[in-house]
């Protein structure tokens, strides 16, 4: 993906474009023509280049203004102008892909900086090393640089938030999501304390992209929202946002979606930069691999190869460069055009490699692996394997999403603390208010109590004061039960979903039923009205029962809440299992007509019955098959020929165990993550069709009954998970 700079003095250039470039260019000339002092001719030429520059994007002329503004500062001995002009001729000469040029200048801006102590203009200078964005980057030097900046910045009191935003930018980059994360929370905190909106705006996009590079495209939409509201006014902002929308929505695989935010990214990028041939490069390659994505293979290749020569031709961007490249190799690889997806799979790798951008060499390492792997070349596959490993190992192992999944839930905490903390306020305001009104009343019966000519209406007043205190007693006392009420909303919703679908799916079927019996009235069959009023009956008895189970779960939960295993009763687990097998699978029916699967059942009747807590182990039960006919009905959505879904339930007294299991012949589940399908949020399906609780639940309440649930899977074959509880549990 591409990254745009946030600099907020770029930004600021760049929306002076809709007001007017040549007023600005001819004013900045007059200024020159009439002003006697040369440091604020230089002064004036350093804002006529960067005007140029990211304005008008005339390099040429930009690069010709620094240079006048470089020999007056220079013959003056202006020393921090010099400087400034040293930078801004080495970004000019980056542009222009002189980059030993370029490095020259930038290295003796650095020196000057430090020779001469300006603390300021030396955090410029690493400020421009540490950004992948100019061409400058070194990864072995990135965290030296952004620690120098940070002592120089405590040392001199200076605002370090600027180029912290830039660092987190660059950890992104090369894959460090939790320290990118850590800082830009940190950033989001500072600028909500200082109420700038701009950069409150920066901040959360830079969030939602982060979040989007992990994969956590739930949080990434949330925080692109969020960064939306703030910029709908800032149309620079806004054709990434959309862009970036757009790539989410893709891989949710709502492609409508996606198309409709990537269409509205590339008008509003035509637009803001005046036509399509100066449309930034960034833009170009997003726009390039989301319509390879979508099937629009003209448009993909086009935006592509665009992005390419812009990224070779007018600007160093590694970052950008490598997202073109890998665009490219991955439009070729679909293509059937190996060599050619090899060529620039190559290109994006070597610049990774360099530079550090862990994503990149994985995604890079994994198209040329593929490549020699098809030509028998197995050494050179071996090898780029290893690559690739190394760098996805390093990217998405354990402990960095653990600090991920940390961080996220921190702030999610601190916004809730942030709203308590107005709801506190907001009660402390009623409890003045309650305190007023006490005040008042004294004094008014004071008052009254001194003067019995108007007794009557002392007592119309406290009447009338007691009622409002009552009312504001009640509010508070409502207050509170909300705030406890909303600690256990999460939680219960997830369990209570699935009778609610029943109730929701029955009462549908029942309304179906009464226009139909409706019909057969006005046709006088009333054997067939006497039928359907049956079934409308029976469906009444159903609604009934899984509305008394939805109390039942709610019920449960609470009990679990408190860390109580509830009451547990004689139970014929076979009737339980088969129960929860039948509303699972009429469950799914009712809600996708298109689902279907063979069910078995293999019920050992020795058994008798066990003491358990029945609604616990029903949710574990219920759990278990709903898991097992989705694997096999997202495996038959796959397009496998001759593929008949299966899930099928079984119970066996062994020795001093009670065996309950749930086997299905779906996909299995890769042993990369089989070691984590209990822990808590951890969840393979899409975003919003699962929340990563149910088997962690499931594994708790199992635990409580002294028993296991363990599994046993093979990939590509399917999955069986097994319930084991110890014979104290059966009487």
């Amino acid at each position: 993906m591409r990254k745009i700079s946030w600099s907020l003095l770029i930004m600021l250039l760049i929306l002076t474009k809709l007001k007017g470039q040549d007023f600005k260019t001819d004013s900045l000339k007059a200024l020159l023509a009439t002003t006697p002092s040369d440091s604020i001719k230089v002064a004036t030429l350093l804002e006529l280049g960067a005007h140029c520059q990211f304005i008008l994007q005339k390099n040429d002329t930009a690069f010709k203004v620094y240079r006048s503004a470089l020999a007056i500062a220079r013959e003056k001995g202006f020393l921090k102008q010099e400087i400034l002009c040293l930078r801004q001729l080495a970004l000019v000469n980056s542009k222009y892909l002189k980059k030993d040029s370029a490095h020259l200048l930038l290295k003796e801006a650095l020196y000057k900086s430090r020779q001469y102590h300006f603390a300021d203009q030396e955090i410029l200078v690493l400020r421009t090393y540490i950004s992948t964005e100019n061409g400058f980057f070194e990864k072995d030097s990135f965290f030296t640089n952004y620690e120098r900046m940070l002592s120089i910045s405590r040392d001199n009191k200076l605002d370090s938030l600027r180029f912290m935003a830039i660092f987190a930018q660059s950890a992104t980059d090369m894959g460090n999501y939790p320290k990118a994360l850590q800082i830009l929370f940190t950033i989001l905190r500072a600028n909500e304390e200082k109420k700038d909106s701009a950069a409150i705006e920066n901040s959360l996009y830079q969030i939602a992209h982060t979040f989007e590079e992990t994969k956590d495209l739930k949080r990434a939409i949330e925080y692109f929202y969020k960064a939306k509201y703030y910029g709908e006014k800032n149309p620079f902002i806004k054709i990434f946002i959309y862009d970036d929308l757009s790539l989410a929505y893709l891989l949710q695989q709502q492609n409508d979606s996606s198309k409709y935010y990537a269409d509205q990214s590339y008008k509003l990028a035509v637009k803001f930069y005046g036509n399509e041939e100066n449309v930034y490069g960034g833009v170009l390659n997003d726009l390039g691999m989301i319509y390879d994505q979508l099937g629009k293979d003209s448009l993909a290749i086009n935006y592509l190869r665009r992005s390419y020569v812009y990224f070779t031709t007018v600007s160093i961007e590694y970052q950008n460069y490598c997202a073109t490249t890998i665009g490219l190799a991955r439009y070729f690889n679909k293509k059937g055009m190996a060599d050619s997806s090899l060529i620039y799979a190559r290109l994006c790798l070597r610049t990774a490699l360099d530079k550090g951008f862990l994503p990149f060499i994985s995604e890079s390492s994994g198209l040329i692996t593929e490549y020699f792997q098809k030509n028998q070349n197995i050494d050179s596959a071996y090898h780029y394997q290893q690559i690739g490993f190394e760098a996805y190992k390093t990217l998405y192992n354990d402990e960095n999403s653990r600090q991920i999944q940390n961080m996220a839930l921190a702030e999610q905490q601190r916004e809730q603390e942030i709203a308590i903390a107005k709801q506190q306020f907001e009660n402390k305001i009623r409890m003045y208010g309650f305190i007023s009104i006490i005040t008042g009343v004294i004094i008014v019966a004071f008052i009254l109590y001194r003067n019995n000519k108007q007794k009557q209406k002392t007592n119309v007043v406290l009447e009338a004061t007691l009622h409002n205190l009552k009312s504001t007693q009640s509010q508070l006392i409502q207050s509170e039960k909300m705030a406890s009420l909303g600690e256990l909303t999460a939680g219960i919703a997830h369990e209570i979903q699935n009778p609610l679908n029943f109730v929701n799916n029955f009462s549908e079927v029942n309304k179906e039923l009464l226009a139909e019996m409706n019909e057969e009235i006005q046709k006088g069959n009333y054997d067939e009205v006497k039928s359907i009023a049956k079934d409308v009956s029976d469906n009444e008895e159903k609604i009934n029962h899984h509305g008394k189970r939805a109390d039942a779960i709610v019920k449960g939960m609470l009990q679990h809440s408190r860390s109580s295993s509830g009451i547990k009763e004689p139970t014929n687990i076979n009737a339980l299992a088969d129960e929860y097998l039948r509303l699972a699978y009429h469950g799914l029916r009712a809600k996708d007509k298109s689902f279907n699967a063979s069910m078995k059942t293999d019920f050992d009747e020795s058994i008798g019955m066990v003491n358990i807590i029945p609604q616990d182990i029903g949710r574990v039960i219920l759990n278990l098959i709903t898991n097992a006919f989705y694997v096999v009905d997202e495996k038959k959505k796959s397009g496998i020929e001759h593929y008949l879904p299966n899930v099928s339930v079984s119970t066996k007294k062994i020795d001093n165990k009670i065996l309950i299991c749930v086997k299905d012949n779906g996909n299995g589940i890769p042993e990369s993550i089989k070691e984590k399908i209990f822990q808590p949020f951890f969840t393979t399906k899409p975003t919003g069709q699962g929340t990563g609780l149910g088997l962690s639940l499931s594994y708790d309440i199992v635990k409580a009954h002294g028993g296991e649930l363990k599994v046993e899977t093979k990939e590509g074959e399917g999955s069986e998970f097994i319930i084991l509880l110890p014979l104290t549990e059966i009487i």
